[in-house]
């Protein structure tokens, strides 16, 4: 009805009927036929008022009640053709959906969960001050070149002492972390 802006003239009647077929199957888990048949007509009389311009109670009443002796199972694809709702109504419905929609939320959720778990990840690899291992590792060597600097060692004196390249010994010079 919402979707419609409670304007659903063609429909009201269906609407109806399908309300109090789904109320009538929900209630009947818990109540007796007889209190769910009551029930489901006092909902369904109750979502009448909410059209725009509401069915005629006698009329809605009668042209519902063999909902009370047998209840019908709608797949979705009928209840959507029966309906006539399009594409952009089914994407506001919960579970009146086609398989098209159910596959562009299925895609949506994958996608989703697929940017936390890569999120994850990445933090993961990083530490507290968010710098991967090789950073890590690059940022310490910065810092012990920088000693041996100060001790008037050269690049390549260094290299010699911390066992690495004279190529990583600049590298890690030129590092920000």
């Amino acid at each position: 009805q919402e979707l419609r802006d409670f304007s659903c003239h063609g429909y009201r009647e269906l609407m109806c009927f399908l309300y109090r077929n789904f109320a009538m199957q929900s209630l009947l888990i818990g109540d007796s036929p007889k209190d769910a048949a009551k029930e489901a007509q006092r909902m369904m009389l109750e979502f009448n008022q909410r059209f725009k311009k509401p069915l005629i109670e006698k009329n809605v009443e009668s042209k519902t009640r063999n909902i009370e002796r047998k209840q019908y199972n709608f797949k979705n694809e009928t209840i959507i053709t029966m309906l006539n709702i399009k594409d952009h109504e089914q994407r506001e419905l919960k579970t009146i959906i086609d398989d098209n929609e159910y596959m562009r939320r299925q895609r949506e959720y994958d996608k989703r969960r697929d940017e936390i778990r890569k999120e994850k990840r990445k933090k993961a690899r990083r530490n507290e001050q968010g710098l991967t291992k090789k950073q890590a590792e690059l940022k310490e060597l910065k810092i012990k070149i920088i000693e041996l600097r100060e001790q008037k060692l050269s690049y390549r004196e260094i290299a010699s002492k911390l066992n690495v390249s004279l190529g990583k010994v600049q590298r890690a010079l030129k590092c920000n972390y």
